[in-house]
């Protein structure tokens, strides 16, 4: 369905009144959400079980300054769970449900983050799937933002209160750049939902390009940081678990150098049925001590060894992110018009680290804006289609490349104006090739007074 206004507008055009509306966005109380649950019935008989959540923001002041949300249909889900109630297997055929909730809410896919190389692992319980989680997402700022947390319990209720918090961190990550305001709407948002579940989060926000990490834990165990053969957990100031509290989370800040790797990961990788939780941390320790060659050679080592007896106790979620060594800045993403504002806004604090003044930084920016503007709009064919960037400096000159996977219409063909003579206007050289594998455009810019460095990055 989708929400136009008041009304919900089935495929079929009709528009049919939404039953809550009124009530679900009605600024009296005051409240920071609110969220109604209801079955709706169509005209022709059919019926819909609905989740509505609206969030009010408001300025300084207490004042409304607009509302948003979301409509969720869980029909499917809330038909399973009633079927699951009338058989006689419920506990078997609730666990198999909760075990494809979670496969199907769990991130498929990390995403790619420049100088950044990331993998995870879930692993269900012994005796079933539980309430972990994790997520990863890039930000509108390029930054990457990394989530994860554990609901007690197990089953499908645990599975489906982590279903919400997650799908609630996403959505509150999408207006707020900061991991304590993150935490504090998870918080407001499990208080008002009353579930009285314990649900621990750790939101992580890292910029890939200077490696500074911002981090808030709400009952979460802290995370760990190993390089050069040490490993230390980050003394993260930790608030109450979500829902329980109304203390305001607090950031901590640490450097992820290069070569350095983070990890998050959950309790039941680190506790145990008999023996000290210290133990095992200073076990963990020292595995990360140890290094690896690929974050995701860590997570397999770690869980082999933190696990050897098979499935553990209690679910596990990991989260390993290793930085890169090469200073250089290695961009992938969807060829897609919303990347364009991540991609400049990484392009400019590399720059800041490269020593480029503010004209050179605006003109380098502009021009490689424009090369992944072209390579959005005017490449053919690229559907699904990625787009890199490439940028380092070599003796003073910024040297970047901007590819995708097509070949760009003629100018006849494909609309558009004078960007490509906007770019030259703006750099010391562009020169573009095409062959069977996409489209490079390659610009280069001398800097008046770059970073002194003894090696090319």
């Amino acid at each position: 369905v989708q929400l136009f206004g008041p009304q919900i507008r089935t495929s079929n055009g009709q528009a049919t009144p939404f039953p809550f509306w009124e009530a679900l966005v009605n600024p009296e109380p005051s409240r920071d959400f609110d969220q109604v649950q209801t079955k709706w019935t169509a005209g022709d008989g059919s019926s819909m079980t609905l989740v509505a959540r609206a969030e009010f923001v408001r300025d300084r002041t207490g004042r409304l300054r607009l509302i948003s949300g979301t409509l969720q249909d869980i029909t499917e889900h809330d038909e399973t769970r009633r079927a699951l109630a009338t058989t006689t297997d419920l506990l078997h055929r609730e666990q198999e449900s909760a075990k494809l909730l979670q496969a199907a809410l769990l991130p498929k896919v990390l995403p790619e983050a420049p100088g950044l190389e990331l993998a995870a692992r879930y692993l269900p319980a012994e005796i079933g799937v539980g309430g972990d989680w994790y997520d990863a997402s890039i930000q509108s700022d390029g930054r990457l933002l990394l989530a994860i947390g554990d609901v007690a319990g197990h089953g499908l209720a645990a599975a489906t209160t982590m279903n919400e918090i997650r799908i609630a961190s996403r959505a509150f990550s999408q207006n707020e750049s900061s991991p304590s305001r993150i935490l504090q709407k998870l918080n407001s948002f499990s208080r008002s939902t009353r579930r009285g579940d314990l649900v621990t989060a750790l939101i992580v926000l890292l910029d890939p390009v200077t490696g500074e990490a911002t981090l808030a834990s709400a009952g979460h165990l802290p995370p760990l940081v190993a390089q050069d053969g040490h490993a230390h957990f980050v003394d993260v100031r930790v608030t109450p678990p979500l829902g329980v509290s109304i203390a305001q989370p607090q950031e901590t800040t640490v450097v992820l150098e290069p070569g350095a790797t983070l990890m998050l990961y959950t309790d039941g990788l680190v506790e145990r049925r008999r023996g000290s939780i210290d133990d095992q941390l200073a076990q963990l320790a020292d595995l990360l001590r140890a290094g690896g060659q690929s974050a995701a050679d860590i997570v397999d080592d770690v869980v082999t060894r933190m696990l050897p007896s098979g499935p553990p106790s209690d679910d596990v979620a990991v989260i390993a992110v290793k930085r890169s060594t090469d200073r250089g800045l290695c961009i992938r993403l969807p060829a897609e018009s919303g990347h364009l504002a991540p991609i400049r806004a990484l392009m400019r604090r590399w720059l800041a680290t490269q020593g480029a003044s503010a004209e050179e930084t605006h003109d380098i920016i502009l021009a490689v804006g424009e090369l992944a503007s072209n390579a959005c709009t005017h490449a053919s064919p690229m559907l699904n289609g990625t787009l890199t960037v490439e940028a380092r400096r070599v003796d003073g000159v910024v040297q970047v490349t901007v590819g995708d996977h097509g070949r760009w219409r003629p100018p006849l063909d494909r609309g558009g104006g004078r960007g490509l003579t906007i770019v030259r206007a703006v750099v010391d050289s562009l020169s573009i090739d095409s062959d069977d594998h996409g489209t490079r455009a390659h610009i280069e810019r001398a800097l008046a007074s770059p970073q002194i460095s003894a090696e090319a990055t």
